[in-house]
């Protein structure tokens, strides 16, 4: 089995190690990762944004979910009123298929519709996720917890709710490949904004021909300190902005590494860890919100089969690349997806 070295761009906290690549499943050792340190919306009535393969229904008044009964690929328009009654919000449970339609006269979910509404336009959903399109304001239909808005333009999140953490890039080491921002890492100016925000993670390169690269955010890990983990055992998922730059690539995995799936969480062994839960992802190039649900996650199969995922006990939250081509993607306002 061939063996390859992990390796960060040089900087203050920059690590490199060992690691066997699998054949048939290229992969990386995240445990090794060494963080730098020191350091809503009214919803107009009418229509609701579906996501792929079935549908969730969230009250508006409530912020309630309970899963819904769309078929895989389909999905059904939306209905009801703003505020108390029950609207189809799209949290898909199924597998990647086209969303439904907007009902007649609604606004996209989260879109300051306000009133009756104007026509909304929602993407198909990937993989079980919500996308809203940003049509010039903040989308605000499910209940969040903001983990970094990444507005202080440092690579730390908030220390929030037992949080602790940093931003980080990572990647396979293949000769030749670049990444950049290198560690530490540093946010991004978005070129004129988005809306209220003017800072986001954003990263890109080129040339890696084994597992890829990864932007990841540790949630309870300073410095050189051993990884502890996150008791998000309150949260359904996550939720962010994101987009891709032009002519880059456009699919990623999101990734959430349990103590089942990690070596500190001493229960996988050797090449059985990091084979994390994951959903795969599609961007555009257009800012637009995504929700990926815990519940729709799932390992690709290669490492050692767990529990249901464990989100009493997560460590990191990773945005890898999924195909060898050119990346370049942005990251903003990441938060949890309370219950």
């Amino acid at each position: 089995m061939p063996f390859d070295r992990f390796r960060f761009p040089i900087g203050r906290a920059s690590a490199s190690c060992a690691m066997a690549l699998a054949a048939a499943c290229a992969v990386y050792d995240d445990s090794l990762l060494q963080a730098s340190q020191d350091r809503g919306g009214d919803v107009g009535s009418g229509g609701a944004l579906l996501g792929s393969g079935g549908a969730s229904s969230t009250n508006a008044a409530m912020g309630d979910v309970v899963t819904g009964d769309g078929a895989p690929g389909g999905g059904r328009s939306g209905s009801g009123n703003a505020g108390a009654a029950d609207v189809d919000a799209g949290l898909g449970m199924g597998g990647a298929g086209i969303g439904g339609p907007l009902g007649a006269g609604g606004a996209s979910v989260g879109a300051k519709g306000g009133g009756s509404g104007t026509a909304g336009t929602g993407e198909a959903g990937t993989g079980g996720a919500v996308s809203v399109a940003d049509a010039g304001a903040e989308a605000a239909a499910i209940t969040e917890e903001l983990i970094d808005d990444m507005e202080d333009g440092n690579d730390y999140i908030p220390a929030v709710d037992g949080r602790r953490g940093t931003w980080s890039v990572g990647n396979d080491a293949t000769a030749g490949g670049e990444q950049m921002p290198g560690n530490p890492f540093v946010m991004t100016l978005i070129p004129s904004g988005r809306v209220k925000s003017m800072y986001a993670a954003h990263t890109w390169g080129h040339g890696f021909a084994g597992w890829g690269a990864v932007l990841l955010v540790a949630l309870n890990q300073l410095s050189h300190d051993p990884k502890q983990s996150y008791d998000a055992s309150g949260c359904l998922g996550i939720t962010f902005w994101a987009k891709v730059g032009p002519n880059a690539a456009t699919s990623y995995k999101i990734r959430i590494a349990d103590s089942d799936t990690l070596p500190e969480g001493k229960i996988c062994m050797g090449m059985g860890c990091n084979d994390h839960h994951q959903s795969l992802a599609t961007w555009t190039t257009t800012w637009t919100k995504y929700t990926y649900l815990f519940v729709d996650m799932s390992q690709e199969g290669w490492g050692t089969p767990q529990k249901p995922f464990d989100a009493a006990h997560i460590y990191d939250v990773e945005f890898q690349t999924s195909e060898a081509k050119p990346f370049d993607f942005w990251i903003d306002d990441l938060a949890f997806v309370k219950k």
